[in-house]
């Protein structure tokens, strides 16, 4: 995406965005020069994945890896990861009072089957007033059952999650919501 006041999203819908198959080597959200930088990949209204390959997606400053949502990111939308991999997700860095984006992010819920993560990371804060980013970013519960095993990225994103109070569900077939 371009740089500008705010800056564009690398691949963008208006509304559903579905990628069902194929290879995407990098797609990187712009930066910003005064507000808020765009998305790797985002879809406005409801955000799939069900097959092929990204190999990197990075968020603009400000800006998340996957995103959805439109405007602000309190919509009610949801990223669903239900096949193919994701082998990068970044969260882009936060600025002055801008907070670093998330690796993954949905303003409600995000849904994970099977591993398909390598590693998703927040952006770092640089600003006295921002905060980083989350490794996965939505509205989750949690259930851990006995004996999943988390690559260690994933396992760390989690964990920040947990430690700011939300909650975070993984379904014994590994399904993270």
């Amino acid at each position: 995406g371009g740089t500008g006041k705010n800056g564009g999203d690398g691949i963008y819908s208006i509304d559903d965005l579905t990628i069902e198959g194929g290879k995407i080597e990098q797609a990187t959200g712009g930066n910003s020069t005064d507000a808020t930088g765009g998305d790797g990949i985002h879809g406005d209204n409801k955000l799939t994945i069900s097959g092929g390959t990204i190999v990197e997606a990075v968020g603009g400053n400000t800006g998340d890896g996957i995103g959805s949502g439109s405007g602000n990111r309190s919509n009610s939308t949801t990223v669903t990861i239900n096949g193919g991999r994701v082998e990068k997700a970044h969260g882009g860095k936060g600025y002055s009072i801008f907070d670093g984006g998330d690796g993954i992010h949905s303003g409600s819920v995000v849904k994970i089957s099977g591993d398909t993560i390598t590693k998703a990371t927040g952006g770092n804060a640089t600003g006295e007033n921002s905060t980083g980013g989350s490794g996965i970013g939505g509205s989750l519960t949690q259930h851990l059952p006995a004996g999943l095993h988390l690559p260690a990225q994933l396992a760390d994103g989690l964990q920040q999650l947990c430690a700011v109070g939300a909650a975070v569900h993984i379904f014994e077939d590994g399904i993270v919501a």
